[in-house]
């Protein structure tokens, strides 16, 4: 959705992965002002429909709105501040003609805290793994002579795609406590830091290219750098004609 002052008039930003803690805190907010409102009604005998259709009929204000800018309130300190860990391994095979890659597997363990929704964050931390392999190894950018994109469209750009998903893929979440003085119900952000974790898969194709040059005779230092593109991988592989035979 757009940014607009219709529905806040001084919205927090949504960087440092804070959107989830925002929303769900406001979320909480809004209804700690209807259960406060409700509260007489909440005494009466009945069903919870019964309970409701009296407050309507009272003329009681059935929606609330929930603020949490804490980002912007020096009175609330602390919301962010606690650590989230995460590991990941990464295992892929190297064409070393053509400099393409396979993702054979991937294993993650990641520190969400107490996870409110694992649906959700699951798919926060995948999506976000698989987004920043375009980053290390698809998603090159090339400029004309005169400064003006040239990779402006899927056929010269590449994001990642069902194709480049781990062929092998598993995460597992390691429950912990968050301590922080204003943590949400104990969980923790899932979704940039999870960006980090797809080096892994940079640095096995790393190694996959030491392999490859060692297997060509070759020594010494050398540069990839990111986005590490197939043509990339092949060139510094080292392979030449004299290497292959039939």
């Amino acid at each position: 959705l757009r940014t607009t002052s219709a529905t806040a008039p001084n919205g927090s930003v949504t960087a440092g992965s804070g959107t989830s803690e925002t929303t769900v805190n406001a979320a909480i907010s809004a209804c700690a002002i209807l259960k406060k409102r409700l509260a007489p009604y909440m005494k009466m005998s009945g069903t919870w429909a019964s309970k409701i259709q009296a407050a309507y009929t009272a003329g009681v204000n059935l929606s609330a709105m929930g603020y949490w800018g804490v980002m912007k309130n020096p009175e609330m300190p602390g919301v962010h501040d606690y650590f989230s860990y995460s590991a990941c391994a990464s295992e892929v095979e190297l064409d070393v003609l053509t400099g393409e890659i396979q993702i054979t597997r991937c294993d993650i363990s990641y520190d969400c805290g107490q996870s409110m929704n694992q649906d959700i964050d699951m798919g926060q931390v995948e999506g976000a793994f698989i987004q920043t392999l375009g980053y290390f190894l698809t998603e090159g950018v090339d400029n004309n002579s005169n400064g003006r994109a040239i990779t402006a469209g899927t056929w010269e750009y590449f994001p990642p795609t069902a194709l480049d998903v781990p062929q092998d893929f598993n995460v597992n979440f390691v429950p912990t406590k968050n301590e922080a003085k204003l943590n949400t119900y104990g969980s923790k952000a899932t979704g940039e830091p999870s960006v980090l974790l797809g080096a892994s898969v940079f640095l096995a194709a790393l190694e996959a290219v030491k392999a490859a040059r060692s297997d060509a005779g070759l020594k010494g230092s050398l540069t990839l750098n990111t986005p590490a593109l197939p043509v990339d991988l092949q060139q510094v592989c080292g392979v030449d004609t004299s290497q292959l035979e039939i």
